[in-house]
């Protein structure tokens, strides 16, 4: 019956419903909020919250309420359907595309949670619960997951490593800076700092560190100064700007 109402409702705004998110009717919006209601009093078994893939990494990812795990539904369905199997959008070149996707359904339906969920479980004696962070947790666990599925077969090449590695931070960044997920909730750091990948990670980069300073130093202008004005007190050589810029880039990532 929820699932009846949801779709009532256009959920999720994707696709054919983006141009929906307009005042739903008051019938199907009452039934909502008491069938979420409903849901909230509702405590599902353990088992049946486990995650998909079975990782210790997915410990830290608390089981979301009910009315959230139901209005997940559609968007992980969508998931799965793109980015596993043969599937043209599921390519281990393209990591930036399964990331963008979690980020943008984020960015299009959290404010519609936090506007009809948040107070239903508010008035429900549900306040402690936070359900525009337990929305994007769960939209995160999805990245985790195919983020961890990837490395076993990525880490062997140095390209592709590389190249998850920076769309995964950048994922990271752009939850914690423009979404305000917050720090205490798990994200895909916590996947690359595992031992395993964090060694490969420490290891590729001081290997290409290496390579670029010897191209640095190789360079016949290594030594000549960026600015060639007298009155420059600095007397800063292309080697020690370049070295600075890796150093900064490093200590970023």
């Amino acid at each position: 019956e929820y699932d009846e109402v949801i779709k009532a409702l256009k959920w999720p705004f994707c696709g054919a419903n983006t141009s929906t998110l307009t005042t739903p009717l008051p019938d199907s919006m009452s039934r909502f909020r008491i069938l979420t209601e409903y849901l909230l009093q509702l405590q599902l078994p353990e088992e049946s919250s486990d995650p998909h893939v079975k990782s210790t990494l997915l410990a830290d990812f608390s089981p979301v309420c009910l009315p959230i795990n139901c209005l997940l539904k559609p968007l992980r369905q969508r998931f799965v359907y793109h980015f596993t199997g043969t599937k043209q959008t599921n390519r281990r070149d393209k990591p930036e595309w399964f990331f963008t996707q979690i980020l943008g359904w984020i960015k299009d339906h959290v404010k519609w949670i936090e506007k009809n969920v948040q107070p239903v479980a508010d008035a429900s004696g549900f306040d402690h619960v936070n359900t525009r962070v337990e929305f994007m947790r769960a939209l995160v666990q999805l990245a985790v997951e195919k983020l961890y599925s990837e490395l076993p077969v990525v880490q062997y090449d140095d390209a592709l490593f590389a190249h998850l590695i920076d769309e995964a931070l950048g994922f990271e960044r752009e939850l914690r800076e423009t979404l305000a997920y917050p720090a205490s909730q798990p994200a895909t750091v916590f996947v690359l700092t595992q031992a395993q990948t964090f060694v490969k990670w420490i290891n590729m980069e001081r290997k290409y560190a290496i390579e670029k300073i010897e191209t640095i130093l190789g360079s016949p202008s290594a030594w000549e100064r960026i600015n060639a004005m007298e009155n420059d007190d600095l007397k800063v050589t292309e080697c020690a700007d370049a070295f600075l810029t890796l150093l900064t880039t490093i200590s970023d990532r």
